[in-house]
């Protein structure tokens, strides 16, 4: 009668768990890949924003979107700002609430949006 050696059978568990180990981390890249590609292709339907305010007026006023965020901004006088994102949005007013503010919002190159000469204060959204 033949003796069946303990070790093999040791051998044979300790590669299937060694495989299960392999797969199971495998898998688990190949989820984070699929979740890194979903947020990348979010901000690949991001597009090129110029806001631009037009004023001889002194004014504070906030900038943002989705992914970059609000920003504060101050100053005197006309400005542009860029932002790369899937939307953007903008607001400004006068220091002394009293002056006019144009703004206009660029969206790849096109007017998305443009107000005129609005006193005090002025928002909008592309």
């Amino acid at each position: 009668m033949a003796k069946k050696n303990p070790s093999s059978a040791l051998r044979v568990l300790g590669l299937i768990v060694v495989l299960v180990l392999v797969g199971l981390i495998i898998y688990n890249g190949l989820v984070l890949l699929r979740s890194d590609q979903q947020s990348t292709s979010d901000l690949s339907s991001s597009h090129s924003f110029v806001v631009s305010l037009v004023t001889s007026a002194c004014w504070e006023g906030v900038i943002g979107g989705p992914y970059s965020g609000d920003r504060t901004v101050q100053g005197c006088g006309s400005r542009s700002w860029p932002v790369t994102d899937n939307t953007v949005s903008a607001s400004f007013q006068t220091t002394d609430g009293l002056g006019k503010l144009s703004l206009m919002i660029m969206k790849d190159s096109q007017t998305c949006l443009q107000k005129n000469d609005s006193i005090g204060s002025v928002n909008g959204a592309c």
